[in-house]
């Protein structure tokens, strides 16, 4: 189901929103762009360029409290929780698809509610957008679960709402019961016609022809891959390149790992324990007690975290780790491209 409005309508219903409830878009930030709490709705950008992170911040927070206790006997321990209902406008399909892949992490098993309290209160709104050079989302699966024909029929999509610029006039693909809700309340949207329909399949056309980034597998030849590249040269290759930084897995919109550290106030009868984002690129990630560090070369952190990326998570949730949107490599201090660096596993590994 399509609703069609005018640049107009949709600026009066992002006023409405921004008014009503508490609203997160991107903004334009010097020559880049980033997300952030809008309080003017003539602010926020729909049409941009992949932003600096992503908006997963606002469900797995950089740092974090998740219970506050006293030092005490009875150190009655209370659990934190800063969850709020809120809007993220503006999601590109990359994020949108990040963020049922942090789903399935943080419902397995061991449910986070932290994580998930924030999730249920959030509304996701998706955004259409043409692909940078870099971009390579197309090979990583990402359209086919985004715009899952089935789950969008069912009101079961990974958007609420999803907005396409169709030129004149932006088409809403309405994802859940709760995104049609909002659309009634805020704006009364016409059904979109068969010319309009026509023209969102032209849009959708030019994008997918509009990819050029050099990557050479899809996201299931990626997983078929992998597994042959464990003894690869190629590791010790990059990692002589790579400064361990820690920026990929920081701007990573599906990395999820963190460290939990325990921290006492200066008058040393209240703490609380704390998250905070940790990254497998960094050498003391897999040290233990003792001093025995799993991955202590670089090389072996490398792919790690590669592996994780192309086959791990595909093995435990069906869903690619990486979703293609280069952040990685737009961020890397050693200007290190993933997309090369899974070229090149194909390229020695086929002539090994």
């Amino acid at each position: 189901m399509h609703k069609a409005m005018t640049r107009a309508e949709l600026a009066l219903f992002a006023e409405n929103l921004v008014k009503n409830n508490v609203v997160y878009g991107v903004v334009a930030k010097d020559k880049q762009f980033g997300w952030d709490r809008i309080l003017d709705h003539k602010e926020m950008v729909l049409d941009y360029p992949t932003t600096i992170s992503s908006p997963k911040k606002y469900f797995l927070p950089p740092t974090e409290t998740l219970i506050e206790f006293k030092l005490a006997a009875n150190p009655d321990p209370k659990f934190v929780n800063h969850s709020q209902e809120a809007i993220l406008f503006g999601m590109h399909a990359c994020d949108l698809y990040a963020t049922s892949m942090l789903d399935n992490a943080f419902e397995d098993t061991n449910k986070d509610p932290n994580y998930l309290e924030k999730r249920k209160k959030a509304i996701l709104i998706g955004v259409s957008c043409m692909p940078d050079p870099d971009c390579f989302c197309n090979k990583m699966g990402v359209d086919e679960q985004v715009h899952n024909e089935a789950k969008i029929s069912k009101k079961e999509a990974l958007y609420d709402l999803f907005f396409t610029n169709i030129g004149h006039k932006y088409l809403v693909s309405i994802g859940t019961k709760r995104g049609e809700d909002l659309l009634a309340k805020y704006a009364k949207p016409a059904e979109a016609s068969k010319a309009e329909l026509d023209q969102l399949k032209v849009v959708e056309k030019k994008r997918v022809e509009s990819f050029t980034s050099e990557m050479k597998q899809d996201v299931e030849q990626l997983a078929k891959l992998m597994p042959k590249t464990y003894n690869s040269s190629v590791w010790k290759e990059y990692a002589d390149k790579c400064f361990a930084c820690g920026t990929c897995n920081l701007v990573c919109p599906t990395c999820y790992c963190f460290n939990i550290t325990e921290k006492v106030k200066l008058n040393l009868q209240e703490g609380s324990r704390e998250r905070e984002w940790d990254s497998c690129m960094l050498p003391q990630f897999a040290e233990v007690a003792g001093g025995e560090n799993f991955r202590e070369h670089v090389a072996e952190r490398l792919r790690h975290r590669l592996m994780r990326k192309g086959l791990y998570i595909k093995e435990k949730f069906n869903k690619s780790g990486c979703t293609g949107c280069a952040r990685c490599y737009r961020n890397c201090t050693a200007d290190i491209s993933i997309v090369e660096m899974f070229n090149r596993l194909k390229e020695v590994t086929e002539n090994e």
